[in-house]
């Protein structure tokens, strides 16, 4: 059996596991809280799957893991963890004045990303403002990443966007599921990107959905 200093009752490690297990996610952060040792527990479940309930609550997760934190080298532990990730358009939005934020930075949401070395899921509003977050995540390492869900998110204007070459993709992604679904007009250089992503993945791809209003297969396949 496994000993793990600091845990303050009789219970064994196997068994806060199989609690950590069942608890549900909003009774994780109580757990955290008890002492060390079932801290040290129940952290792996509380960062395994990150959806933020919202933009505030995306930062601060963001910020948490990038190299903005105090402790990076504990950033990057706490990232390793996350297998499931979910990033929304609505992160680089300001939440008073509901307008795109032309002081907030990417930067600590590429990082973290970045730091999410086992991440093996993700689910991204793509836009115009999630795009350079999306392209940072298939340019660099991520080997055990295998789904991708892309909401891409309707928008009017695209301010010099930039693409993602199937070239710079890591070779070490291979995706083996990939869902798109267009909220609205889809713009070519959104296209692009995800044509790039396709192309690559194609030997490992195991499942395509596409739900593409206006949009054909030939169109995105180009």
């Amino acid at each position: 059996a496994h000993e793990l200093t600091g845990l303050s009752t009789d219970l064994p490690f196997e068994l806060w596991r199989g609690i950590c297990d069942l608890a549900r996610r909003e009774d994780l952060p109580t757990l955290l809280l008890v002492n060390r040792g079932v801290n040290t527990v129940a952290t792996p479940y509380l960062y395994r799957s990150i959806r933020p309930r919202n933009a505030s609550i995306a930062r601060l997760v963001c910020r948490t893991l990038s190299t903005a934190s105090d402790d990076l080298a504990f950033s990057r532990d706490l990232a390793s963890l996350v297998t499931f990730f979910y990033l929304p358009d609505s992160y680089f939005f300001d939440i008073d004045e509901q307008k795109s934020s032309s002081s907030y930075s990417p930067i600590e949401c590429i990082e973290a990303m970045i730091n999410m070395r086992n991440l093996r899921a993700i689910e991204v509003d793509l836009s115009y403002r999630t795009s350079a977050a999306f392209r940072s995540l298939f340019m660099t390492s991520h080997p055990f990443l295998q789904s991708i869900d892309i909401h891409h998110m309707p928008e009017s204007t695209v301010p010099n966007q930039r693409t993602l070459q199937q070239s710079s993709i890591s070779p070490d992604i291979h995706l083996r599921r990939i869902g798109v679904k267009a909220l609205g007009y889809t713009t070519p250089e959104t296209l692009a990107l995800v044509r790039a992503v396709v192309f690559h993945s194609a030997p490992a791809l195991r499942s395509l959905h596409l739900d593409l209003t206006g949009i054909t297969l030939f169109e995105l396949l180009g």
